[in-house]
């Protein structure tokens, strides 16, 4: 991590020290061999189609079953993280703390999420104008967490969010949207929009922005999920920090 006019540690990367396992690709394919027919016939429509490919009407053995605002909730996955943000009285040590909150948002949208359930990665219900999603996380020693999402726009596609733990004084609020494009053999998924986070014990207001997401291997009916691009969280007291996540480039180097 690092800081416009203050340190907080070393530089975190997603590319030196990655891991040398091979990338969580599902074991089997989440095309059934009896549709393989429909399958490279919309394989065909992405390459010639231009334009943001959300608008693109799946196959049903491509969608995933839930709507993308329930993908929202893994801001609270961990609660008891998010709550321990407020135990820190050092701006530096609470800057860390939000660092390891915000990583174990992404380990539990991006990948967690597929790993367990090993059937790669699938096109979530496009939420309609005014659809909610909540979702609360009660704990003995840490309180409730409390998660609401809600489809704000249709054109272009919106979602807000907003969690809270009043115990612990923490609260969250934001928006996002997504623009995919086919790059090559890869679908990449552009997150737009940003988290704000505030604590009751402090003026301090940090500010959180979201990785892009490649979908590698889709030819094979495999897909799964590699973060690329940067993201970086701000601190009103003057404190940053940014992750860069390399993909893996065409010709060497490893999935992360």
């Amino acid at each position: 991590m690092t800081s416009d006019s203050k340190s907080v540690s070393s530089s975190a990367s997603g590319s030196s020290n990655r891991r040398s396992a091979t990338p969580n690709e599902p074991d089997g394919s989440i095309v059934p061999s009896s549709s393989s027919g429909d399958f490279m016939s919309f394989f065909k429509g992405i390459l010639s189609f231009t334009g943001d490919l959300s608008a693109l009407t799946c196959p049903s053995f491509l969608l995933n079953g839930i709507s993308l605002l329930e993908y929202g909730a893994h801001w609270s996955d961990y609660p008891h993280v998010l709550a321990e943000i407020t135990k820190a009285t050092d701006p530096a040590e609470r800057m860390k703390l939000v660092a390891r909150w915000f990583v174990s948002t992404l380990y539990g949208s991006y990948n967690k999420r597929v790993a367990e359930s090993n059937t790669g990665e699938k096109k979530p219900f496009n939420p309609i104008l005014g659809e909610q999603f909540r979702a609360s996380w009660a704990d003995p020693e840490y309180g409730e967490t409390t998660f609401v999402c809600e489809q704000v726009s249709h054109h272009p596609p919106v979602s807000g969010i907003y969690f809270e733990n009043a115990k612990a004084g923490i609260y969250g609020s934001g928006h996002f949207s997504q623009k995919s494009k086919f790059k090559g053999t890869t679908m990449k998924v552009v997150q737009e929009g940003r988290v704000t986070v505030r604590m009751a014990g402090t003026d301090e207001i940090y500010c959180l922005t979201l990785p892009s997401l490649n979908i590698c291997s889709i030819l094979t009916g495999k897909p799964f999920l590699e973060m690329s691009d940067s993201t970086y969280i701000r601190s009103s007291k003057g404190y940053s920090a940014e992750f860069q996540w390399l993909a893996k480039s065409w010709f060497y180097g490893e999935y992360h």
